[in-house]
This record gives structure tokens, sequence and C-alpha cells, in this order.
């Protein structure tokens, strides 16, 4: 058997594993445990972080961009594991390394989930590597640095506006910044900081036992303590107070904002980039109504163009129908790249605020990794329609592989002309992202449609479109999809960077 021969047989085993619902199944397990493993946190050299989980010391974002990319090494692991399985060659060496599991058939997505979530981890190269690998990513997130950061800012800031205070009044000063915010004027941030404060109470407690009780306020020190062992008690609970405005916090600018209107703390820097929660359900609703508008619009213009074919409500209906299903499938193929994207910005702005920014070649480096990132999360959603679309029979994976390529552009896109603009007018601004993106995405659906033509793709059995017409809708729904996706997103974070 040649090369080739092997390629396609190797196709062929992935396109049969990804039909098979045992597959997601066990992929949704590995998951779960590797996002779950991630917000473990390593071990603390200065010994003064509070001991709470990973997730409380960075923002929602940049812990979701490490967290994926995490799970995403986790499910490579799994997705190799079943292949190897599948090749009689290579199953003794499994059986030596990972040992039988019982009652499970080598390679299959049972079998490959329970190596991959009982016994790698813990063997020793395994765990080496995994250990390494989520020290290297929680730095990428700038945990803890991001809540260490901040709390410096925030001790700073409390000894400008309490200068030459006995160190027993510092500390009561903290602790009224955490009073403050449990009670909060914005009842939902209120109620997110009592269950914050309420489920770390055990820090507070051990800080309160150190400092010989609560504090008194009267100008005196409340334990015998020597000022050294003040300034850790103080790094303790300022950083508590950073986990926890950027726990509950939406992201860093939101922090940020907190500890200057709410606590009234002087000297916190303003962020300079955001991605918010609101910029994710703007981008939602932005793939499910372009998609939907552009694909009725564009197929029924095109049809009703065919000598023949009387355009008809149920016509429409029926286009408008599958064109809603596309359009809820297409929202993770676009809204994960973004977020993917949107946090390796946030890392280059980290690397920049610490006065070690990247060179030319690492910016580019950057932005192939964004790419390639982006296309893998676009990809996966990608094959969950093939599967739906192949219903139990073989996933032609190459057929699908190019239509991640758009997404991934148009993230890709966003990020680097997010931090710039032309002129000062909005609306020219507005205009200029527009045809910048629904050119990207123009051109990669382009590249995407030849892509997986030579790969056999048949529009007219999964579609329900001729060949011709069916171009024509998926670069019409591409042009108004990513051009008001790009438009928008841009139009909201870059008001930050030059506000």
């Amino acid at each position: 058997m040649d090369a080739s021969d092997q390629l396609v047989r190797l196709i062929t085993i992935l396109g049969e594993i990804v039909a098979d619902p045992s597959f997601w199944i066990g992929l949704t397990t590995v998951l779960m445990f590797s996002l779950a493993r991630f917000n473990e946190r390593q071990r603390d050299e200065e010994e003064i972080d509070p001991p709470i989980p990973a997730r409380a010391f960075t923002t929602r974002f940049r812990y979701q961009l490490a967290a994926l990319t995490y799970a995403g090494c986790y499910a490579l692991g799994y997705g190799a594991l079943i292949i190897l399985g599948s090749f009689p060659f290579s199953q003794d060496i499994l059986i030596g390394l990972i040992g039988a599991i019982k009652d499970q058939k080598i390679g299959s997505p049972a079998w490959a989930a329970m190596a991959v979530t009982t016994i790698l981890p813990f063997l020793g190269p395994f765990q080496r590597l995994d250990s390494a690998l989520r020290v290297r990513l929680q730095d990428f997130a700038s945990i803890p640095l991001k809540a260490r950061r901040l709390a410096n800012e925030i001790v700073v800031g409390v000894r400008t506006s309490h200068n030459n205070v006995p160190d027993s009044e510092f500390y009561a000063v903290l602790i009224d910044c955490i009073a403050r915010l449990k009670g909060s004027p914005r009842l939902s941030a209120q109620r997110a900081y009592i269950r914050f404060f309420g489920s770390y109470q055990y820090v507070l407690d051990n800080l309160a036992q150190l400092a010989g009780g609560p504090p008194v306020g009267n100008g005196k020190q409340i334990a015998d303590l020597p000022h050294g062992q003040w300034e850790k008690i103080f790094k303790r609970l300022s950083r508590l107070i950073a986990c926890a405005v950027l726990n509950v916090e939406s992201d860093e600018f939101d922090a940020r904002e907190v500890l200057v209107r709410e606590l009234t703390i002087p000297g916190i820097e303003p962020s300079n980039w955001r991605f918010t929660n609101s910029q994710i359900g703007l981008g939602v609703i932005i793939v499910i109504v372009c998609v939907v508008t552009g694909i009725v619009g564009a197929s029924t213009y095109r049809l009703g163009t065919y000598r023949g074919t009387v355009l008809t409500i149920g016509l429409v209906m029926t286009t408008a129908q599958k064109a809603t299903l596309i359009g809820v499938l297409a929202i993770p193929m676009f809204i994960l790249p973004l977020v993917f994207a949107a946090g390796v910005q946030m890392y280059l702005l980290d690397r920049r605020g610490q006065g070690n920014p990247l060179e030319w070649h690492e910016r580019l480096l950057a932005r192939v990794f964004t790419f390639g990132g982006s296309f893998s999360l676009s990809f996966l959603p990608a094959l969950a329609i093939a599967a739906i679309g192949a219903r139990g029979g073989t996933v032609m994976i190459l057929r699908w592989l190019p239509w991640a390529i758009p997404p991934a552009a148009v993230a890709t896109l966003f990020v680097v002309q997010s931090m710039w603009r032309l002129t000062e007018i909005g609306w020219l601004n507005a205009v200029v992202d527009f045809l910048t993106h629904a050119t990207m995405a123009l051109l990669t659906t382009w590249v995407a449609l030849n892509l997986s033509k030579a790969a056999g793709i048949e529009p007219e059995a999964f579609f329900g479109l001729p060949a011709d017409t069916f171009d024509f809708v998926a670069e019409v729904t591409a042009v108004v999809t990513g051009g008001t996706l790009g438009a928008l997103q841009c139009g909201v974070s870059r008001r930050i960077v030059t506000g």
C-alpha cells in the first residue's frame, strides 16, 4: 500500500469516526475533564496568592482562550489515540504504553476517552508534559500576573489616598473595600460579590487571624506584627480584591472602572482595549440574521432567474427553514474564532503593558497563531454540521475542511484592524471596516468553494441547491456576514482604544 492509499484510508477512517455518536460523547467527556483540570492553580512561589481557582486571577476572555487551547490539546490527544488504535501495527505499542482497559476495545472512542482522562495525565512523562503545558497557557492568560499587577495598583492607590496611616488602619481600608464591593449599587454585581467572598471566606478568616482579629479602626495595630508581615497580609488581601473584580466584572475595562468609581481608588490605569459579553451577543445576532438574510435573499433571487421556476411563499419558507438551521450552526463557526482572536489580542496588549512588546516577527507569528487557532475552533462546528448531514454515513472531511477558512480569516482581520482607524469620522471608518472584512470573507469563501468542490462536495445533495446557485448564495452570505460582523466589532473595540 503506497502513501496515497494510506492517506485515503486514514481520511476514510476519520470520516467514519466523526459520524459515530460515541465519538462526540467521548469528546464531550474529555473537554469537561480538561476544562476542570485547567482551573487548578499551579504552585505559588511567593505563597501570597489567595488559594482560589485559576479562573479568578485573570479576565474572562483571557481565561477562556487559554482553557479552550488546553482543552483542544486534550481533544487532539483523544483523536490521535482513536486513529492510532485503528491500525494493528500501533495497537501493541498502545497496550504497552497505556495498558488494556477492561471491556473497552482499543481504538474505540470510549477507550480513548478513558485513557485521556484517567491514565495518561498520571503517567510520569505525560504528567510532566501536562503540567508544563498548563503552566505555559496560564502564563499566556496572565494567570496570576493580571491579578498581581492589578493588586499592586490597588495597594499603591490606597496608600496614595491614605498616606502615613498605621498598618492596622490600612488593613481596615482594604477590608472596607470588600464591604463596598458587597454593597455595590448594581444589584447583580452585589449578589456576585457576596457569592464570591462567601465562597472564599476562609481566606478572609485566615487573614483576620494573622492580623490578630477584625480591624478596630482606632489607629493602633491590632497585633504586634513586623511591618513585613503586614505587607504580606496587604498583598494577599489586595490580590483577593483584584480576583473578585476580575471574576465578577465582564472584562478588565469594567474591573478597573469599578475600582475607580465605586471604590474611589486613585491611580488605576484605564484598560486600552476591550471585548465583552455584549460583543459576543452582538456577534450571535449578526451571524444568524446575516446568514438567514443572505441565504434567503440570494437563493430566492437566483432561483427566480431560472425559467419555469415560480417563487411561492412555500418555496421561500422552505428556504428560510434551511437558512435558519445553517445560521444556528454557523454561530459557533464565527463566534468561537472571534473570542479566540480577541484573547490573543489581549495577550499582546498584556505584553506591551508589562514593558515587553513583541518584535515584528513575533507579532507575525502571533497572527499566524491566531489564524491557526481560529481555524481549528471553526472546523469543529463544521464537522458537526457535516456529521448531521451524513445521517450516520461517512463524513468526507476534506470537503468540509475549507469552510473553516472564512471565519478564521475574518476573526484575524478583526483584531488587526480594530487597533487602528483611518479617520476621525465614525461612519467612514465603519464603511472601511465593512469593505475590508467583506472582501476578506468573499476571497476566502471563493477559496473554500473551489477546495471543497475539488474534494467532491455536492451542493445539490446536501443543500438542495444547484452548484452555480450555491456559489452565488455562499458568496453573498459571506460578504453580508463577514462585512457586518467585522464593522460592528471593530467599532466597539476601537472606540475604547482611541477614546
